[in-house]
């Protein structure tokens, strides 16, 4: 599998777990606790559900603010174009959604638009864009006085090192 490939599930997965157990809440906990909350109180909360795991994921993996601000509004890109069409322009044509027809659409307009960003943005998800990222899985940890995993290997066996690449696993 490549890097991309590698890092397109990884980004999705920590965007669509969250969302699934947050529509788990909102379909089975919250009407078993009598609570019915509307639909423009749940999507802010739904959003930060997904785009909260999705920045932590790329601060984890170290890429620049830039991408990670860009791969955040290409998911509010998504829902702003698709609510207003599921929220306004379909009921005034007769069609009502429920939450279980809005949090799906909603998770297709956020992730499309990611998922697309990546495909265009190849270079930057393939981990040879970002400064301190290695090649390799997992990750080895950085030291404390260095921007790159190699060096934390360097004095380890004996010899300096010198910014070598860690050894593949």
């Amino acid at each position: 599998m490549s890097a991309f490939h590698r890092h397109m599930i990884e980004m999705t997965l920590s965007m669509v777990i969250p969302w699934s157990a947050f529509f788990l809440v909102v379909r089975i906990v919250f009407p078993a606790l009598g609570l019915t909350p509307a639909w423009f109180f749940l999507i802010p909360i739904a959003i930060a559900v997904m785009v909260i795991p999705m920045t932590a994921l790329m601060l984890y993996r170290r890429h620049p603010g830039r991408d990670i601000v860009e791969m955040n509004a290409a998911m509010f890109a998504g829902m702003l174009v698709v609510m207003p069409v599921a929220h306004m322009v379909l009921p005034a044509m007769g069609v009502q959604l429920g939450l279980e027809w809005i949090f799906p659409i909603a998770l297709v307009a956020m992730t499309a638009p990611m998922v697309a960003l990546m495909y265009f943005r190849r270079e930057h998800y393939t981990h040879h864009a970002h400064g301190g990222i290695s090649e390799q899985w997992p990750p080895v940890p950085l030291d404390a006085g260095s921007d790159h995993p190699a060096s934390s290997l360097a004095g380890q066996d004996g010899a300096s090192g010198g910014g070598r690449r860690p050894p593949r696993l």
